[in-house]
């Protein structure tokens, strides 16, 4: 079981190196300068091309992974008031069990069943 947990890190931390080599490759390919601009607002900035596409895309990552765990703290609640309900009815199964009373052994025991 630890051989496949380093073989997964291993193989994470491989994946995560060639894009971090890929996207500094990218970013010196393409140095470029070029002029980006905020439309309503008077800002102009006159940057790299490939650090611009990577600050881009690392934005859209960031307000990507915000969202999403905004959406999933949602699900998190409802499995923790799912979690506490069950928890609340299994107290009331368990006290509802124990009040009752105890079986009455009858006093003829059930012959075997007779064709017809």
């Amino acid at each position: 079981m630890k051989i496949l947990r380093y073989l997964g890190k291993s193989i994470g931390s491989l994946i995560l190196l060639t894009l971090v080599v890929g996207a500094v490759t990218f970013a010196v390919s393409n140095r470029t300068i070029v002029t980006v601009s905020f439309w309503p607002l008077p800002i102009e900035a006159s940057l790299q091309l490939g650090a611009t596409v990577l600050a881009t895309l690392a934005l859209g990552l960031l307000a990507g992974t915000g969202l999403m765990a905004v959406s999933r703290m949602k699900f998190y609640r409802q499995a923790r008031k799912s979690q506490r309900r069950v928890a609340s009815l299994e107290k009331i199964a368990q006290k509802a069990t124990t009040a009752l009373p105890a079986p009455v052994a009858s006093a003829r025991e059930p012959g075997p069943l007779r064709g017809h």
